[in-house]
């Protein structure tokens, strides 16, 4: 996503609807005395704690479990590579958690150890990342500080406290400042997770410490957290979504989150960003983007296991959500020491089986369409937005269709970054960047269609709409103008018509400059066999489920092409070797044409493959679409060059 223009001032632009933030900032009196830890409980409340980790089932001997495994091994020395530490940063939490919880003299031995080793590393900054001085790693170290100095208060001599103080202070606070106030590195007026994890984290530290930190510096280093979050929150959608999706709302978000509740318990609520607008709707997205088994409507670079309930829960309790809080208790997660408190117990779940069956959440330009919320529902995941969206890919029009805890068709799915190989090398107006040579990230590995073989191009004048979604009796809809994501098309309008209670039907209307061949593209995980023209089956193996695709429009008489590809890719990923796979369907007319409407129905059987019984008709500017339905045949008008599917009989 492209940056924002580099400010002209310390704090850049102030927007009015923060003012209230800021002058709550201003006046805040740093209290003379404030007992550790504090960060993430009631103020020097040990037995707090401890009581609310007794009452979370399992939780007592996870913290356990992961300080004993802290304390083995031997420490890494320090080199100019930060990956030997990285990994110990977690584990100088763990013992902080199990010595605050327990009293286990071993683990705070273990977590002082640990945190002498990344007071002293040399560089914290991934190779990746130089050579930016603060990153997302530096972020990592500083919190694990803070959260070392804040769990062992106790238990710390005067000057091994003071070092730490002084290394959050020195390596954090300081440079923090400094770069922020000449924005000298790109990430102090990014809009995306960077900024709001960097300036979060850094805050808590700011925060950990912050009797020892001079109060000019003090307020300088938080008025530079708060306004990076608010930044930040400022490029949530109007009703909730998030450009960058599920994995990295859950990071970005969940770290402002995390600096808001921390903020707002040390202030004893006088800065509270939780009246934030977004954050009183952002639930809804992780509501609604997330499947009955716990998998989340994947797209971009993230991948399909997305765990947010501790984030859920904090926004649950703030904004008195009772259906996130159903979200909670539906997937629930043990919390961490920092999300302990996040959860209001007394909060009632209720189910979301009143909330509207379809959401668009425009902006972000997803869509969600489900014939219920039951867990063997049909649910249609769309995709529109920008290609130039932080971590995004070239999927524009791209759908998921799942049941029955199964995604029937998908997306290409996560492939691991591959720093070396160019994986953020995004390109520009004058030739496409290595990104998009990855199949994964460009439109070969998602459902939407090619142009002779061709995706689309990435770029602000590249992007898809959702002109239309909505819910009806029996059926739902929705309609993506995808026409800027193609250079080489004049049109490309795509229809969804979801027919309860397990018919998709979608309707594509294409046209070039030129004669082109249109590919219909689906991304299959499942076996799928064609079991006459133009029928294919997939089959979920060990179960019942499967989906039966049948092309409606173009007709065998009238020449097509079908392809059935595996797609396999070896690279060497930043961390490992990675080998990702795609299955694919791909329907094309054999004969190129200007212009061309694909219509292919889909139906999901549950006991044995059911064909879907659809039925078009092409009337003047119109296509009508005739479908069987537990109510009786129904029909719907599609009235090219118009947003709506228009329910007729």
């Amino acid at each position: 996503m492209p940056i924002s223009s580099i400010p002209s001032t310390p704090y850049g632009e102030i927007r009015p609807h923060w003012r209230e933030w800021l002058d709550a900032l201003e006046r805040w009196e740093v209290p003379a005395h404030m007992p550790r830890p504090r960060l993430y409980q009631p103020a020097g409340d040990r037995e707090a704690v401890r009581k609310r980790v007794r009452a979370v089932d399992g939780l007592r001997a996870s913290l356990e479990k992961a300080a004993q495994a802290a304390c083995e091994g031997d420490l890494p020395e320090p080199t100019d590579d930060p990956r030997p530490i990285t990994p110990w940063m977690g584990r100088a939490t763990a013992c902080a958690d199990w010595w605050l919880v327990s009293g286990d003299e071993r683990a705070a031995v273990r977590a002082w150890e640990i945190a002498q080793k990344v007071m002293v590393w040399p560089r914290w900054v991934t190779d990746e990342h130089l050579p930016l001085t603060i990153d997302l790693r530096s972020g990592a170290a500083l919190h694990a500080l803070a959260v070392v100095l804040d769990r062992l208060d106790d238990w710390l001599s005067e000057a091994d406290r003071q070092r730490l103080i002084n290394a959050i202070i020195e390596r954090g606070v300081k440079p923090f400042v400094e770069i922020s106030d000449a924005h000298s590195e790109w990430w102090t007026y990014s809009l995306h997770n960077w900024r709001s994890v960097i300036t979060g984290q850094i805050g808590i530290a700011a925060l950990s410490a912050m009797h020892s930190v001079p109060l000019d510096l003090l307020k300088r280093a938080l008025t530079h957290s708060l306004i990076g979050v608010l930044t930040v929150l400022d490029q949530g959608d109007v009703d909730g979504g998030w450009f960058e999706g599920m994995g990295y709302w859950r990071y970005g978000i969940g770290e402002a989150v995390q600096f808001i509740d921390v903020l707002s318990r040390v202030s004893g609520g006088k800065i509270d960003l939780f009246a934030h607008p977004y954050l009183r709707k952002t639930g809804d997205f992780g509501l609604y983007n997330t499947w009955p088994d716990g998998r989340v409507f994947h797209w971009g670079d993230c991948g399909e296991r997305v765990n947010a309930s501790a984030l859920m829960a904090r926004l649950a309790k703030a904004a008195r959500r009772a259906d996130w809080q159903a979200y909670v208790r539906a997937f629930p997660a043990l919390p961490s020491l920092e999300t302990l408190f996040w959860e209001d117990p007394d909060l009632e779940a209720a189910p979301p089986e009143s909330l509207p069956r379809v959401k668009h959440f425009r902006g972000n330009e997803t869509a969600v369409l489900r014939s219920g919320w039951g867990k063997d529902d049909l649910i249609v995941g769309i995709k529109a937005g920008q290609t130039v969206a932080n971590h995004s890919h070239l999927d524009i029009g791209s759908f998921v269709l799942v049941a029955g805890g199964h995604s029937l068709v998908d997306d290409g799915g996560h492939w691991p970054y591959g720093h070396a190989l160019g994986f953020f090398d995004l390109g520009d107006a004058a030739s496409s960047g290595r990104r998009w040579d990855f199949p994964g990230l460009a439109s070969e590995c998602h459902s939407t269609i090619l142009v002779d073989g061709q995706g689309q191009r990435y770029g602000p004048e590249h992007d898809g709409v959702i002109v239309a979604a909505n819910d009806g009796p029996g059926f739902a809809f929705a309609t993506v103008d995808a026409t800027r994501a193609y250079p080489q098309l004049s049109r490309f309008v795509r229809y969804f018509l979801l027919v309860r209670p397990d018919t998709l039907v979608v309707v594509d209307d294409l046209a070039a400059p030129d004669p082109r061949r249109f590919g219909w593209r689906a991304i299959l995980p499942y076996p799928t066999e064609r079991v006459a023209w133009p029928v294919w089956v997939a089959r979920v193996p060990d179960t019942a489920l499967s989906l039966t695709i049948r092309c409606l429009t173009p007709l065998p008489e009238e020449g097509l092409i079908a392809e059935q590809t595996q797609m396999d890719v070896v690279y060497p990923a930043t961390s490992a070797l990675a080998e990702p796979r795609t299955s694919m369907l791909t329907i094309s007319q054999l004969i190129r044409s200007r212009e061309r409407k694909f219509v292919v129905a889909m139906r999901v059987g549950r006991e044995e493959p059911v064909e879907p019984e659809v039925s078009v008709e092409h009337v003047y500017r119109a296509l009508r679409v005739t479908a069987q339905t537990p109510a009786g045949k129904r029909t719907w008008s599609i009235m090219w060059g118009e947003p709506g599917v228009q329910l007729l009989t």
